[in-house]
């Protein structure tokens, strides 16, 4: 969306579009590195969670 309205400022005004769209691509690199941050951590609960699961049931 901030990249649509960043091509159309950059015909209207373009100092001010080629600003927006250096703005969304960055947010948009920023939310896909949040986003594998957080499955990377998803994954090592997992882990940690199996590896508890495992211990727990070597004690028995």
């Amino acid at each position: 969306m901030l990249m649509m309205i960043g091509l159309i400022l950059l015909f209207i005004n373009p100092p001010l579009g080629i600003v927006l769209m250096v703005f969304a691509y960055l947010r948009q690199m920023g939310d896909e590195h949040t986003e594998e941050v957080e499955a990377q951590e998803r994954y090592e609960a997992y882990k940690r969670k199996k590896e508890r699961e495992e211990l727990s049931r070597k004690e028995y």
